[in-house]
């Protein structure tokens, strides 16, 4: 940092303050000019203008100065043209079978950090963040140290790390450069690591440029440091963040698929998917069902954990498992109150989309509407509303059910219903599961099976992605879920949603689109819906070669005749592929407007971000009473951006706390490639460029 830009700084701040702040004082003055002092002759190393050709720079010479310090600052300008992890600046003991005694600050791909470590006695802290570090572009860095406010990374003027003392992960508490044993090293692009054979350790070499370098003995005020950094302009960057947030090494899985994410109403962001041991095939598989949180807005998340796992088979990386139980295709909402409800499909084992029967999964049985069982002899029994099984004659058995559907006999658990070798199981259809969260995520509900099936659907599953509470209209405060079936009177996929008016302690199931539709029989798979100023659904869905879009006025009741397509939403001619599309709380440009992302090829590939505008066009003239009248929506696509070049498929969209948007997608499509889900955060102002 330029100390006259500090300077400046704070004169500004003090002519700010006279002016807008009569309690401002010259006892204040005073103190901001002492300050400004201590500032000035706090900084203790100044380098400028380093080049590949003089990186990495020894400062050895100037270790005396650094050694003993207890708190700190630095600054540091620079741009790579490397993802590996490198050295910005370091101080370390390089006396061999010392490699571990050092303090080194870096960057990487799509991330930066820190590591104050010593070779025994464990680390003082050791902390990495996820952020906007791309290759051959300007970087501002600032770290802080101190015993008060703990550790501090702001990069580009935003704060992206905090750690407060009482939030220090190692038992030794807080230390800095003071606390390590024999500093004798300091370098500019590497950290000097010597193994006790005298080789030298990984050095973290830096690849590019490092304008300049700054150190200071005191820890410098955020507000100032957030203002300097600030000075890079990254509003039009590719993306303000993105890395690989379900990544292999994390999950022992060799697949991802299928994300949902939801950003929450306190601000809590979670993000869902597939955990596909037996590699990236559908049902029959082993998959199960994977989530992590961000509560800063999505910069950094919470260790990898299932929701829903089926045991019958490990959950250790592995080829397909065709006898495996399934939970596949998480959706979620939250309803006006906070509560997260969480659908997935779940298949028995040795059963998916392909070879399910046409059945609801349940049947009346006495006076209660029961989930049916196979015994092992193939008769039909039940399961009662008092979690016990009963036999063909309704008597009661040695079985009975518990959460997470596993299976006891004389109180003893042996299975799970979901198992193909259970004693006792379901029946060879698929199912929906549901489970809710009342603490923003951090833990779950035992899952329900929902009898919302008619006897003629065979799949009956949910729509990947997210669902909507309504905010207009007559049905303000419904929740609708998308969902799509496949039937034994039909030959393709029907989507629909469910509903629920009591914040999700029932749900109702609405028709298809396809019923009564103007043109005959059409495919609508998979859709994600959003809502119009007064209340009507746009559904889009997807189909061949490009997305269909229908209209409901009656909260997702029913649905229009007319389904109209888009042809600007252009997809894969020969499958389609799921897309995405969210309201967006915001106007742009004094519209309401809608985020849409998909594969905009004809194969699963190209990742497109959209912006579109919602227009009135006149209104409905109808015989119809619910559509007679009602204002007709279009809208008008302003802006495209792609995002992947390349394969891509599945996606999903949220808006942020900061109203940025957030993507979590599959960035490829092929089997074997399907290794990690990509998350990103990008900004309006890149996504539409020129056209805002």
């Amino acid at each position: 940092m330029n100390m006259k830009k500090i300077i400046k700084v704070i004169m500004m701040t003090i002519c700010m303050l006279s002016i807008s702040t009569p309690a401002f004082t010259a006892e204040n003055k005073n103190m901001i000019e002492l300050g400004k002092i201590e500032f000035e002759q706090s900084r203790i190393i100044n380098e400028e203008s380093l080049t590949r050709n003089n990186l990495p720079k020894d400062i050895s010479n100037q270790i005396s100065s650094l050694t003993g310090l207890s708190e700190g600052t630095v600054l540091v300008r620079f741009n790579t043209d490397s993802t590996a992890i490198q050295s910005l600046f370091s101080v370390s003991n390089g006396t061999a079978g010392y490699p571990n005694t050092h303090f080194h600050l870096y960057c990487a791909a799509g991330k930066v950090g820190f590591e104050i470590r010593q070779q025994s006695g464990g680390d003082y802290e050791k902390k990495s963040v996820n952020a906007e570090i791309n290759m051959n572009q300007d970087n501002y860095l600032a770290f802080t140290a101190s015993a008060q406010e703990g550790y501090k990374l702001i990069l580009n003027g935003k704060k992206i790390l905090s750690i407060p003392v009482n939030e220090i992960s190692s038992s030794l508490g807080y230390g800095f450069f003071k606390n390590l044993i024999g500093l004798n090293s300091s370098y500019i692009g590497k950290t000097k690591r010597v193994m006790s054979t005298g080789i030298s350790a990984n050095e973290y070499p830096f690849s590019g440029e490092i304008q300049s370098l700054e150190i200071y003995s005191t820890a410098l005020p955020e507000d100032i440091l957030i203002q300097e950094t600030g000075v890079i302009d990254t509003a039009d960057r590719e993306p303000i963040r993105m890395f690989n947030l379900f990544n292999k090494s994390d999950w022992n899985s060799p697949a991802f698929r299928i994300p949902s994410l939801l950003t929450l109403q306190n601000g809590t962001v979670l993000a869902v998917c597939d955990i596909r041991y037996g590699d990236s095939n559908d049902s029959p598989n082993n998959i199960d069902t994977g989530i992590r949180r961000s509560i800063d807005g999505g910069m950094t998340w919470s260790e990898p954990e299932l929701i829903l796992n089926f045991l019958d088979y490990p959950n250790v990386a592995t080829s397909q498992i065709t006898n495996s139980a399934s939970y596949i295709d998480p959706v979620m909402i939250q309803n006006k109150e906070g509560r997260v409800y969480l659908f997935v499909d779940a298949m028995p084992g040795g059963i998916g989309q392909a070879n399910a029967i046409a059945h609801t999964g349940f049947g009346i049985v006495g006076d209660e509407d029961r989930l049916l069982l196979q015994s092992e002899s193939n008769t039909n029994w039940s399961l009662g509303s008092d979690h016990k099984v009963y036999d063909e004659n309704n008597v009661v058995t040695k079985y009975m059910v518990g959460d997470g559907f596993e299976l006891y006999e004389n109180g003893n658990k042996i299975s799970n219903i979901f198992y193909k070798n259970s004693p006792v199981k379901l029946l060879n259809t698929t199912y929906i599961v549901m489970c809710y969260s009342d603490d923003n995520g951090v833990s779950w509900s035992s899952p329900e099976i929902m009898n919302i099936k008619t006897d003629d659907m065979k799949f009956f599953g949910v729509a990947p992605g997210v669902g909507i509470t309504l905010k207009n209209g007559k049905y303000a405060g419904r929740m609708v879920v998308p969902m799509y079936y496949t039937s034994s009177k039909h030959t393709t996929e029907w989507a629909c949603l469910i509903y629920s008016d009591d914040n999700g302690a029932t749900w109702e199931r609405g028709e298809s689109p396809n019923d009564g539709r103007v043109g005959g029989e059409g495919k609508l798979h998979e859709s994600q819906v959003v809502e119009m100023p007064d209340g009507q659904l746009k559904m889009f869905s997807r189909s061949l070669s490009h997305a269909s879009v229908s209209t409901s006025f009656d909260g997702g009741e029913t649905w229009d005749d007319e389904v109209s397509t888009d042809t600007t939403l252009v997809m894969s001619s020969s499958s389609g592929c799921q897309l995405s599309i969210i309201n967006y709380s915001q106007t742009i440009n004094g519209k309401p407007a809608v985020i849409f992302s998909n594969p905009a090829a004809y194969t699963r590939s190209q990742g497109t971000v959209r912006v579109g505008l919602i227009q009135e066009n006149g209104v409905y003239e109808s015989v119809d009473p619910i559509k007679n009248g009602k204002i007709r929506y279009d809208i008008s696509w302003i802006s495209s951006k792609l995002i992947r070049n390349g394969e891509f498929a599945y996606s999903c969209l949220t808006e942020l706390p900061n109203h940025n948007i957030g993507i979590l997608y599959e960035e490829n499509n092929t089997r074997f490639t399907l290794d990690h889900l990509v998350y990103a955060e990008y900004n309006l102002r890149y996504l539409m460029g020129d056209v805002l």
